[in-house]
């Protein structure tokens, strides 16, 4: 009976010495498929997209700031995504402000900084303004700094939104979260969160295809009221 047991504590002991080890790669494995992260190249343009997409707080400011001054030739593109409300009424600043303000205070000069208005807060809608700028922009050459989570569904946006030659002049670059990455998400709330926020969209991008999204009309501040207090008197 004691070898038995012995045998079996044995196996036990084995089994959670293999789970401590594979733990780590297997969860690894399945966060590193959402994520892209392509080599800068001879971009010329910086890309940072809307606040709905970027990376968290300051981090894509501080990337582009470092990328323009390895590079002084390069310029940074701010690529909205419609309207803002907010910004609108004074609550908060635009994106486009926002922005030029945080490069500014990282040394890079207002003349270097460009923005595309956005037409919607999709990823594809992202793409698509994205698209529309390259085609004004002939071989131009961006590098579209993203949250790391978020780089593989904007990847698939991208590739779905423009034609091929054209998608491959944006290369996505991921930025890890301040408080974890695709190498330690297990261990932070938050990065269970992303992880499988992230994952629902991968997944709803297979789903629904490469097909084009159907946006609202963003409202501005004023026609938002109206149909506010119009439903609120029904």
């Amino acid at each position: 009976m004691k070898g038995k047991w012995k045998r079996r504590a044995v196996v036990a002991a084995i089994l959670v010495a293999a789970a401590a080890v594979l733990h780590p790669l297997v969860l690894g494995g399945l966060a590193r498929v959402l994520v892209v992260n392509e080599p800068v190249g001879e971009s010329q343009w910086i890309c940072i997209i809307g606040r709905t997409h970027g990376p968290d707080g300051d981090r894509c400011y501080d990337a582009a700031a470092k990328l323009f001054r390895e590079e002084r030739g390069r310029r940074v593109l701010l690529v909205g995504c419609g309207r803002e409300r907010l910004a609108e009424i004074g609550v908060l600043p635009s994106f486009d402000a926002l922005g030029r303000k945080q490069l500014r205070l990282r040394g890079v000069p207002d003349g270097a900084i460009i923005t595309a208005a956005g037409n919607g807060d999709r990823y594809r809608s992202v793409a698509e303004t994205l698209g529309a700028w390259l085609g004004d922009h002939h071989g131009a050459q961006v590098v579209l700094l993203c949250a790391e989570f978020r780089s593989a569904v904007m990847r698939a946006a991208i590739d779905a939104a423009m034609e091929p030659s054209r998608a491959r002049q944006v290369r996505v670059r991921a930025l890890a979260d301040r408080r974890f990455s695709s190498e330690d998400w297990w261990r932070h709330r938050a990065g269970f969160r992303e992880f499988g926020i992230a994952w629902l969209m991968r997944l709803q991008q297979g789903w629904a295809g490469s097909g084009a999204v159907e946006e609202q009309p963003r409202m501005n501040a004023d026609e938002y009221e109206r149909a506010f207090a119009g439903k609120v008197g029904r």
